[in-house]
């Protein structure tokens, strides 16, 4: 897992928890949807993308960091659009 709350899947990056990061996670693959779970607690659900190089965003992921460090994520990528 990458320090900016992502998990390399099948070619594209999924967000996931920011409480998440550095420590392993289980990534369950279905038809529709990518579920990651750690230590049993899903710290991720997105539907599943079949492009390739794609990343993933759920903004909802970064919100502990937002309340620690208000301002650090300014026009980050999860917040674009």
């Amino acid at each position: 897992m990458s320090k900016t709350c992502t998990v390399r899947f099948d070619n594209n990056k999924y967000s996931v928890l920011s409480s998440a990061v550095g420590r392993p996670v289980e990534i369950h693959a279905y038809a529709d949807r990518i579920i990651i779970r750690q230590d049993g607690v899903v710290v991720g659900e997105h539907a599943r993308c079949f492009g390739r190089n794609e990343v993933i965003y759920d903004p909802w992921h970064y919100v502990p960091v937002l309340a620690r460090k208000p301002g650090g994520l300014r026009n980050g990528a999860p917040f674009l659009g």
